[in-house]
């Protein structure tokens, strides 16, 4: 319903992901969960770093992507005043 705010959990799809996309992404789930904690905690350098580490070794991975993106601009402009690391979807 418009203007209901209630927060959801993220979740990777793997589904339709090649073979060799799921292995390099169970492979750097650890550098994945690091990074959104740091991200969480607001501490953008070490989110960059973790995020970082995973597109370099998966480029296709447009979620740890979306995430850098994300990091640089915060790192760059600074969060917003009242930022809890809530995206707000304008769109269904």
């Amino acid at each position: 319903a418009k203007g209901k705010h209630q927060s959801l959990d993220i979740y990777e799809c793997y589904d339709g992901d090649t073979d060799e996309q799921v292995k390099l992404k169970t492979a750097h789930l650890q550098q994945f969960h690091a990074g959104m904690e740091a991200y969480f905690a607001k501490d953008m350098t070490s989110a960059r770093h973790y995020f970082e580490q995973v597109y370099q070794s998966n480029s296709a991975d447009i979620t740890a992507g979306g995430f850098l993106h994300r990091v640089h601009g915060y790192l760059m402009q600074g969060l917003p005043e009242g930022w809890n690391g809530v995206e707000i979807m304008q769109n269904k």
